[in-house]
């Protein structure tokens, strides 16, 4: 039996993504979405993990893994040192979702630090920069960041924004965007990072402020809405075990900010982050929790602000005799797995992300064990 289960998700969703913008075809865009906006599934990881009274003993990282659908097989191979994936069922046509599990030799406790040092986020190649949101929010919170990488070409598509899935926008930011004001023979790169900064401040402060009822939708034209915030309550609320196992922490993920328990930590950031060549900006919330023996981090990306809506995620890291069993999932929300073909889109942008998971994960989990030596 195990005697802990660390939780812990930082930077993944970003992680996942640089990876799979080496891949090319027509299935590029979806992938990148899908990657990021992942967040969403790795919760359930957790649900399965503890999917029982908080005061009851946590489950052995065999009956995780017979949770997650691994078979005998799977589990010899992750004992063997290979990491393990599978596509998971998704919550809806718009949902992307994998699970990961694979083994480390370092305890809970030297993971959980290099958690602490956003380990995905620095090993990620594709993170051009990211800082914390500290208290309330302001627009120092922003003031690193810039339009880079090819500001002009940046600032431009700003700035000509319009309802549709290029730029996640709903229709006052877009308002707002084609207002900007630039001088006559200055380059609209200043104009137009003031103009970003303050409306990734407003969104932060919505979602602060209200929680999922704080994400306003984005505009997609013909009178068309894609709300991020649907997308989150539905993976949120498909956690029924996490639940019964640690009410409290369900309750915030639904209900924030208020019905917050007692031990929840929390913690937000920005990143700028290119995906298959194009970068995007990210507003994260972690939220972590302590709890019998049972510790929490999920990853709530609210805010994207292109190719993918919004996702969810929870790694959970549970102690083993040679070290610690990592159990992974995630899930991501896209516009790019609807429509004609859904199925199959949904099919193939589950399996490349599976496999583009274990490449990033293999990566990661090598520069952990090398930082112990």
């Amino acid at each position: 039996q195990c005697e802990r289960v660390s939780v812990a998700c930082t930077g993944l969703n970003s992680s996942v993504w640089a990876q799979m913008s080496d891949s090319k075809g027509r299935h590029e865009a979806m992938r990148d979405q899908v990657i990021r906006l992942l967040n969403a599934a790795c919760t359930l990881v957790f649900t399965m993990a503890i999917a029982f009274p908080a005061i009851a003993e946590i489950p052995s990282a065999e009956e995780i893994a017979g949770n997650l659908g691994l078979s005998p097989a799977d589990r010899k191979s992750i004992l063997a040192g290979e990491l393990v994936s599978r596509t998971m069922k998704s919550t809806n046509d718009r949902e992307l979702a994998v699970a990961l599990a694979f083994m480390v030799p370092l305890s809970v406790e030297e993971i959980k630090s290099e958690a602490s040092q956003h380990l995905l986020t620095t090993t990620d190649p594709a993170t051009i920069a990211w800082s914390p949101i500290p208290g309330e929010g302001n627009l120092d919170s922003f003031s690193s960041l810039n339009l880079d990488p090819d500001p002009a070409k940046r600032a431009k598509a700003y700035l000509k924004a319009e309802p549709g899935k290029e730029l996640n926008l709903d229709a006052s930011e877009i308002n707002a965007f084609n207002s900007v004001k630039v001088p006559n023979g200055e380059p609209a790169t200043g104009p137009v990072t003031t103009a970003v900064r303050q409306q990734l401040l407003n969104r932060f402060r919505s979602y602060h402020k209200a929680g999922l009822a704080g994400i306003s939708p984005y505009a997609r034209g013909k009178g068309k809405t894609a709300a991020a915030a649907d997308d989150l309550k539905s993976a949120t609320e498909s956690l029924s075990q996490l639940k019964e196992a640690l009410p409290g922490l369900y309750k915030v993920l639904l209900n924030y900010p208020a019905d917050k328990p007692e031990g929840l930590n929390e913690k937000y950031m920005w990143s700028n982050y290119r995906a298959h060549g194009e970068p995007v900006f990210i507003l994260t919330h972690d939220l972590s929790f302590d709890d019998s023996g049972a510790y929490v981090v999920v990853q709530r990306q609210f805010y994207v602000s292109g190719s993918y809506n919004a996702g969810q995620s929870v790694t959970a890291f549970v102690p083993v005799q040679r070290g610690t069993m990592v159990f992974y999932l995630n899930r991501t929300s896209t516009d790019q797995v609807t429509g004609f073909g859904a199925s199959t889109k949904r099919s193939i942008g589950s399996k490349v992300m599976a496999s583009q998971l274990k490449d990033l994960y293999q990566k990661v989990r090598t520069k952990a064990e090398a930082s112990k030596d």
